[in-house]
């Protein structure tokens, strides 16, 4: 959804504690409106980036400073995926990639940015014990172990999605 906030503070809320400097994994979208040549911006505009020679292969390029990456389709679509953090510093990111492009000579606009996902980069481990046996009692609970050499996870839904 458009506006979508670090997962805390969307509910108005505070992180946990021992969660606050914890980065996200995200997946944000823009377009750039226009049609850009991709092996022109490989060497013109980007120095850290990939673009395989297949067709419709996207140009893949590393950020220096977040451990993401930025897809850039030949239609002008950008994805960014990994850990950075938060949702203005991913926007700040893919600004920066339509103003590389600008400069290379297109007629790119910064548009459409929306979050597709937000998730922490790190389980959260609460500083209190949990019960498992008294939290499988919930009624929406959920427990996984597909293997003994994986840790047992309970799952419980929380949020419930349309009308009560």
């Amino acid at each position: 959804p458009p506006g979508l906030r670090h997962p805390p503070q969307a509910a108005g809320r505070q992180p946990p504690a021992g969660m606050e400097g914890v980065p996200l994994r995200l997946v944000a979208e823009a377009r750039l409106c226009c049609e850009v040549d991709l092996e022109h911006l490989c060497t013109v505009a980007f120095v850290n980036c990939e673009l395989a020679h297949t067709p419709r292969a996207p140009l893949v390029i590393h950020l220096r400073r977040m451990r993401a990456f930025v897809k850039v389709r030949q239609s002008g679509d950008m994805t960014l995926s990994g850990q950075c953090g938060g949702e203005e510093e991913a926007r700040t990111a893919l600004r920066k990639v339509a103003y590389r492009c600008v400069q290379a000579g297109y007629p790119a606009k910064f548009k459409s940015f929306k979050v597709v996902s937000m998730k922490w980069a790190e389980a959260y481990r609460p500083a209190f014990p949990i019960d498992l046996l008294r939290l499988e009692e919930h009624p929406n609970a959920e427990i996984q172990q597909p293997s003994e050499a994986k840790p047992l996870r309970v799952v419980i839904q929380c949020i419930s999605r349309g009308a009560a």
